[in-house]
């Protein structure tokens, strides 16, 4: 994954892309499990982030447990998509500009995005979708949650573990019914060229409260990248606030369950959920 800009909508925009990777993966992977023999579904996956417009909404047919994954191929353009926004509908459009980030071999072209030019998505609004294609239906609807309130960070070295392990903690003061989770992100200036190139991200599983007083606070880790020997290294930690369907999602993916649970509903599989993203802040350690 390339380094985060300091431009607010490209790091919106790399996020949400960062999470449709993730998605796209899992879905993939709980089909290769559970589904002989094949049966064709939709997959739909999309992150709405507060402050972003309504885009990368990626929609595809599952491919078969035997056969390679052509994202391109399995793309969907002829997709009947009807996206509402507090009830109202919204107008969709094929999306004209493709990820300009490093997809990691998965080279999707534009037919399996689309995008609603133009509408910003606020905290607060809720989001209905509707796919339709060769006879098959899927829906979904998100809520947009509030900002995450962010208390503080600080990144330590846990010895309890061997070897240690570098960590990221997040405290925030959570709304209630609302999922959170922490990313990590290090960035690497080495004397040695790398194949894997200089940035990498990690995420806590995503947490649920619901019966929370205003005094309360949610501590939330994650693990960095040490590095290595000789190299420079520089942390950043950014909270994300998601609706709490996510939570289901991200702790049966991440479990290893061959039933991951999508809060999509109908002939296929995926998650379309609301996000709001806390200001990226660098860290010094130590």
């Amino acid at each position: 994954m390339r380094p985060f800009l300091h431009n607010k909508r490209h790091k919106a925009f790399t996020f949400a892309l960062s999470f449709l990777l993730l998605v796209v993966s899992s879905c993939t992977s709980a089909l290769n499990q559970v589904e002989l023999p094949h049966q064709e579904q939709l997959v739909v996956s999309a992150v709405l982030t507060a402050g972003d417009t309504v885009r990368n909404i990626h929609v595809m047919r599952s491919a078969s447990p035997s056969g390679a994954i052509d994202y391109a191929q399995q793309g969907l353009p002829d997709a009947k998509i009807t996206l509402s926004l507090n009830g109202n509908p919204v107008a969709v459009r094929l999306q004209r500009t493709l990820p300009q980030v490093n997809t990691q071999g998965l080279n999707p072209d534009k037919r399996t995005f689309f995008e609603a030019p133009g509408v910003v998505v606020l905290s607060g609004q809720r989001y209905s979708i509707t796919v339709e294609w060769s006879g098959k239906r899927i829906t979904a609807n998100t809520v947009i949650p509030s900002a995450p309130e962010l208390v503080s960070y600080r990144i330590f070295d846990d010895f309890s573990s061997v070897p240690f392990q570098r960590t990221l903690q997040a405290v925030v003061r959570p709304a209630s019914n609302t999922a959170y989770s922490v990313i990590g992100e290090t960035i690497i200036s080495s004397p040695r060229p790398s194949p894997f190139g200089n940035s990498s991200l990690s995420e806590s599983a995503a947490i649920i409260r619901n019966s929370l007083t205003n005094t309360d606070t949610l501590h939330l880790r994650t693990f960095l990248n040490l590095g290595g020997q000789g190299d420079t290294v520089r942390y950043f930690g950014r909270v994300v606030a998601y609706d709490p369907a996510y939570t289901n999602y991200l702790e049966s993916a991440q479990g290893g369950n061959t039933i991951v649970r999508w809060n999509v509903q109908g002939d296929g599989i995926g998650i379309f959920i609301g996000a709001a993203l806390s200001e990226r802040r660098l860290i010094p350690f130590p």
